[in-house]
C-alpha cells in the first residue's frame, strides 16, 4: 500500500492491486491553497458534508463514493458516528470516522474529529496500522487531544498535520 499526502484532510491510498481511494478531497478556495487534486480513483471517501472535505466532483474518473458504513471494490468501510464539534453537532454538525483495509492494513482517517473519542467509539474503531488525525484546533480537535486520541488506539502509525 502507498499513502499519498494531497492537501488539508485529503489523501490518496492505493492499494497492491491498484484500488485507489482518496479521503476528504477538497474544494481549492483563499484559505485552502494546497494544489488542486488532479488524481483519480476508484473510490472516495466524505467525512462530512463541508466543502473542505466532500469535494467528490475534483476527483477524477468515475469514483464510488462511500460516506459511512459499505462495501465498495472488495473493501470493507466502516462508518463511526461522531461529532465535528465538541457540542455534539451543535456548532458544526456530525462527522464520520471511516476505517477500513487495504493489503492487510487497516487504516482509520478521523475526518473533522471535533471531540475526545468515548468508549464505544474507540470498541468500534478496533485495531488501527495507520491513523490519519486532521488537527487544527479550532475546526478539529486540537494537538493536544489528538495525543490523547492516539494514546486510546494505539495505532502502528500515525499521521498527524495541522489544517487550517
Amino acid at each position: 500500500m502507498k499513502i499519498k499526502w494531497l492537501g488539508h484532510a485529503s489523501f490518496m491510498i492505493t492499494s497492491e492491486a491498484g484500488i485507489k481511494i482518496i479521503t476528504d478531497p477538497y474544494e481549492l478556495r483563499e484559505t485552502l491553497t494546497y494544489g488542486e487534486i488532479k488524481e483519480s480513483a476508484d473510490i472516495v471517501t466524505v467525512s462530512h458534508e463541508h466543502t473542505d472535505h466532500n469535494n467528490v466532483a475534483a476527483v477524477r474518473g468515475n469514483p464510488e463514493i462511500v460516506r459511512g458504513t459499505a462495501r465498495v471494490k472488495g473493501i470493507e468501510f466502516k462508518g463511526i458516528p461522531c461529532y465535528h464539534d465538541d457540542g455534539k453537532g451543535q456548532l458544526r454538525g456530525n462527522n464520520t470516522i471511516l476505517c477500513f483495509e487495504v493489503d492487510g492494513i487497516r487504516v482509520c482517517h478521523l475526518g473533522d474529529l471535533g471531540h475526545q473519542l468515548n468508549g464505544k467509539q474507540v470498541a468500534d474503531i478496533a485495531k488501527v496500522d495507520v491513523l490519519l488525525i486532521p488537527v487544527g484546533g479550532f475546526f478539529t480537535i486540537d494537538a493536544k487531544v489528538a495525543g490523547q486520541v492516539c494514546d486510546k488506539l494505539k495505532p502502528s502509525y500515525s499521521w498527524c498535520g495541522r489544517i487550517p
